[in-house]
């Protein structure tokens, strides 16, 4: 089942969660620029903060979780 989070501004969000194995630096950046690519290649997004649609990092120390969230303009 495929849930869809409308926000409140009826902008869908997608959240992508990882296992806790990237490194801070090198690979969480690595991680976060080849997500960018696909998500502009399959025509999810555009992924243009000009446009307002942006990625957003979420780091979890506790949980040890990353959480990426793609926002579309309102």
């Amino acid at each position: 089942m495929t849930l869809i989070d409308l926000n409140r501004s009826v902008v869908g969000l997608i959240e992508i969660v990882s296992e806790p194995v990237l490194k801070p630096s090198k690979e969480g950046s690595s991680f976060f620029r080849e997500l960018q690519a696909l998500l502009r290649f399959f025509g999810i997004s555009k992924v243009n903060r000009v446009e307002g649609q942006h990625l957003e990092r979420d780091v979890r120390s506790r949980t040890m979780t990353r959480r990426y969230i793609l926002e579309r303009p309102d």
